[in-house]
């Protein structure tokens, strides 16, 4: 399937850093995530997984939410913003991020949770 070019660019005019000021600053924002990682934590806390992967990981906040319940499993996140991924890797040096596209990352290993 063919990208659309104009969606990558889209992609890239949003700040990498949007949704972590978003969360600070807006308040629906801000309830919105709040009320996912808590939703999300309790099906995590259920799951004994080794590995990880957050498609849509942005600048990887809730891909560090994710690390913070598994503090001991190999976490990776992928977007397709490379602005997102240079910040999250800078943000967050203990999780793996990558830029790609889901419908062409080939998983090397067993991921638990996508």
């Amino acid at each position: 399937m063919k990208r659309n070019l104009s969606l990558d660019h889209l992609h890239e005019t949003v700040p990498a850093n949007y949704y972590d000021n978003a969360i600070k600053k807006n308040l629906l924002q801000k309830f919105w995530h709040n009320r996912r990682f808590i939703e999300a934590q309790k099906y995590f806390k259920t799951v004994h997984a080794r590995k990880i992967l957050d498609v849509g990981c942005n600048s990887g906040i809730f891909t560090k939410q994710i690390y913070n319940v598994f503090p001991e499993s190999k976490i990776y996140g992928i977007d397709i913003s490379q602005n997102a991924i240079s910040y999250a890797k800078q943000k967050y040096k203990n999780i793996s991020f990558s830029v790609a596209w889901r419908k062409n990352y080939r998983l090397k290993k067993i991921v638990s949770i996508l």
